[in-house]
């Protein structure tokens, strides 16, 4: 019985109508839900009917014999072949393109994001970041629906300069704009010229005086493309996984490589995790960046003339369906690349999939006197969960990543700082959030290079009772709503054996292991 219905229990079917009452309200809610779909579904079929080429409402005939153009979408109809046609402005040349595309929501991957941000000794020399993690769910407040978007959809941007502010303000819109241009099935040309018209238009809009020069960067996700883009003094790096064939060490089964300084045989490739063997003894996970360094692409933006307040616009587009591999994306504005890149191929290489440590470990080799803002952001595995539906908790066999009925097993390294809330008679530390993260940072590294590291590292620097347990920073058994929910996302999403990011928490910042 649910807990404060006693009186409603003694009364003959009192339980009874509070349990009716509360199902006809959890319907209620769920026919609410529909109701606003349907009512999208109708907008966008409203939307669609427009593209009419005889009876939707601005087409007008084209110069050329046979075409038709609709202004608002500027897409193109042509009669003889009944298609439509998108025209490329940079490439000068039509693209067939199909209008009525339904969205797509893939189940691979889902962007992740993380920013920092230093200010600088000139109050004009301002960095500023807009994270906008589900941009339909903007638009839609915005009144500005981008509905026909593949989705998850997530706009990450970075700005620096005097004309940050007004930038963060207005790029986000002018955006959503062009991408409601076209209900479409955006290719790579159309992503491309959306990004750069956006940008064109926000240096239009700036009016900016003379000298002002805007610096920024973003990464736009949709569905499984990332569209990344920068203009002004920023940098752009790309992260990719090591494939087979383009590393020094054989991938395939039944190849070799160096291990621990002794040969191994490759048994199976489980990215992120390699199987080896020595001789006839036990098989042993590697994690594969340790074997090979991920694939450093480091971007040169062109800076273009130096009239206009945002030189050196660039954009590219990467499909990341194709191997289903997961891949991280850098954005500076104010760091001179040089200072890391060369450690992306070595320890930061083992942290490229948590963006949070990346990002901070980047702004970390800024030694400049002016502003500075980074941007790690990339398309990320989802979590494959195990519903355990075929049988019993007792009896399923044991898969990396799979969620039990009673929770998972976690250990962890805890580290509080001067906004942490403490109880009654306890004092915070004097450490500030970026001097705890800097901490923390080092740590992970340690753990990541050996798990054999984390025992120690959590007698070390751990602020939780569980690191004098006999299995050091121990946390038993975690069922749903037992911890706060920032933690319970990063361990269910944990593989087994798996490290996490710097998670923060009411309880402070932590580094999770899940055990099983």
């Amino acid at each position: 019985p649910a807990k404060g219905l006693d009186g409603i229990k003694s009364r003959p079917g009192g339980y009874e109508r509070v349990i009716a009452t509360q199902q006809w309200q959890n319907n209620l809610k769920e026919a609410r839900k529909v109701r606003e779909e349907m009512e999208e579904q109708r907008k966008l079929e409203e939307e669609r009917a427009h593209l009419n080429p005889w009876s939707g409402p601005h087409w007008v005939n084209h110069a050329t014999p046979g075409w038709r153009y609709h202004p608002p979408t500027k897409l193109f109809w042509n009669r003889g072949e009944n298609r439509f046609y998108y025209f490329d402005e940079e490439a000068q040349i039509h693209i067939p393109t199909d209008p009525r595309h339904t969205a797509e929501q893939p189940d691979i991957l889902a962007p992740g994001c993380a920013a920092f941000k230093s200010p600088g000794q000139d109050p004009d020399d301002l960095a500023t970041q807009v994270l906008v993690p589900d941009l339909q769910k903007a638009g839609k407040a915005l009144k500005l629906p981008v509905a026909h978007l593949d989705t998850p959809t997530a706009l990450f941007a970075i700005y620096k300069g005097s004309l940050a502010p007004r930038a963060a303000k207005q790029f986000h819109l002018l955006l959503l704009k062009r991408l409601r241009a076209a209900i479409d099935k955006f290719s790579a040309q159309m992503l491309r010229g959306a990004a750069l018209g956006a940008m064109q238009d926000l240096e239009a809009a700036l009016e900016p005086s003379s000298g002002a020069v805007l610096s920024m960067g973003f990464v736009l996700s949709l569905g499984t493309k990332l569209v990344v883009a920068g203009a002004g003094e920023s940098g752009i790096v790309v992260l990719r996984p090591p494939r087979p064939g383009r590393a020094s060490w054989k991938p395939e089964e039944g190849g070799t490589v160096t291990h621990q300084g002794e040969p191994h045989l490759v048994v199976r490739v489980d990215v992120p995790e390699v199987i080896l063997r020595k001789g006839d003894g036990p098989e042993v996970r590697v994690d594969i960046h340790k074997l090979a360094p991920p694939e450093v692409e480091k971007m040169e933006l062109s800076r273009g003339p130096a009239a206009g307040s945002m030189p050196g616009k660039h954009v590219m587009c990467m499909e990341c369906e194709e191997n289903k591999l997961p891949v991280s994306v850098l954005v500076t504005c104010g760091i001179d690349q040089d200072a890391f890149v060369g450690d992306l191929r070595g320890s930061l290489g083992l942290v490229r999939e948590r963006l949070r440590c990346l990002a901070g470990a980047v702004l970390e080799r800024h030694n400049g006197e002016g502003s500075a803002a980074v941007l790690a952001a990339g398309l990320l595995p989802k979590p494959e969960w195990d519903d355990g539906a075929e049988e019993p908790a007792t009896k399923r066999p044991k898969i990396a990543g799979a969620v039990t009925d009673i929770g998972v097993r976690c250990r962890h390294i805890l580290m509080r700082h001067d906004k942490t809330p403490m109880a009654p008679g306890e004092k915070a530390p004097a450490r500030t959030i970026m001097d705890t993260e800097q901490v923390l940072r080092s740590c992970l590294l340690k753990v990541l290079e050996d798990h054999n590291n984390f025992r120690s590292v959590c007698r070390e620097v751990s602020e939780c009772g569980s690191k004098s347990k006999g299995m050091v920073g121990d946390l038993g058994w975690i069922t749903k709503g037992s911890m706060p929910k920032e933690f319970e996302d990063a361990a269910w999403a944990l593989p087994v054996l798996g490290v996490s990011d710097l998670v923060h928490t009411k309880l402070g910042i932590h580094i999770i292991q899940r055990m099983a």
